[in-house]
């Protein structure tokens, strides 16, 4: 992610737990900052957008990654934010035709540093606000704890 945003005139806040490695940053325009569950809201309510860079958990498996990235992707959809996200670790398969936001190449810089410039233009974030205000006027309910549990009942009553 640091990588991505060199040479991108971007302020920019790193949320993490502090549960793995320190993350290394030598950009004084990014701040990297441990936070509980609790304080994130705080963060995402003063945000453009949000990047949920996914990759498999400490060998646990993307639906490791799936489920954490699920919680911060409702997190920002429920203050109208879109996100970017790793492709192929769960999360995407929710963003439904794109509405929430975009995703990238796992471990690819480049593709997501594009991303992240997509997403600087002002109109861009409207747009997906926009987006993501319509889409929730028909569907009240996708990415709450009731979607949730209607998609693993069908997914249990196929099996």
């Amino acid at each position: 992610m640091i990588k991505a945003l060199e040479g991108i005139d971007i302020k920019c806040i790193i949320l993490t737990d502090g549960r793995f490695s320190p993350i290394i940053n030598n950009n004084p325009n990014i701040i990297v900052k441990n936070v509980s569950h609790p304080e994130v809201i705080q963060y995402i309510k003063n945000a453009k957008f949000g990047v949920l860079p996914l990759i498999e958990n400490n060998g646990r498996g993307a639906l490791n990654s799936q489920a954490h990235g699920i919680t911060v992707a409702a997190e920002f959809v429920s203050c109208n934010l879109p996100f970017i996200t790793s492709r192929n670790m769960g999360v995407d398969e929710y963003l439904v035709d794109n509405v929430f936001g975009v995703t990238y190449n796992v471990n690819d810089v480049d593709d997501l540093k594009k991303k992240i410039i997509y997403f600087l233009d002002q109109n861009i974030q409207s747009e997906y606000k926009e987006k993501i205000m319509n889409f929730y006027e028909n569907k009240p309910n996708y990415f709450s704890p009731e979607h949730f549990v209607e998609i693993l009942e069908h997914e249990f009553s196929l099996s």
